[in-house]
């Protein structure tokens, strides 16, 4: 699951966030864009599954909606996480 991928790297992350190098920077970073490749690729590939079931306005909503709870999310996280600081 995509998701999970996610969740391991912020466990990485707050398990190196004392003595956070530049390497792992770079490697927690990578991981993190390829995260999001990954839900880009999953949400285009769903959302032209849903206009062949549903009418277009109503999977567009459906994306628009998913897409408000994941800001909220993504909002929370960027709360509870803080910023790198590599040594």
């Amino acid at each position: 699951m995509v998701q999970n991928k996610r969740i391991a790297n912020i466990k990485d992350f707050a398990a190196n966030y004392e003595n956070l190098t530049d390497e792992k920077a770079d490697e927690l970073l990578t991981k993190g864009l390829d995260y999001k490749l990954e839900i880009i690729k999953l949400k285009k590939k769903y959302y032209k599954q849903f206009k062949k079931i549903i009418p277009v306005g109503e999977a567009a909503k459906f994306f628009q909606a998913e897409d408000k709870i994941d800001n909220l999310i993504n909002a929370q996280l960027a709360l509870d996480i803080p910023l790198l600081e590599t040594k």
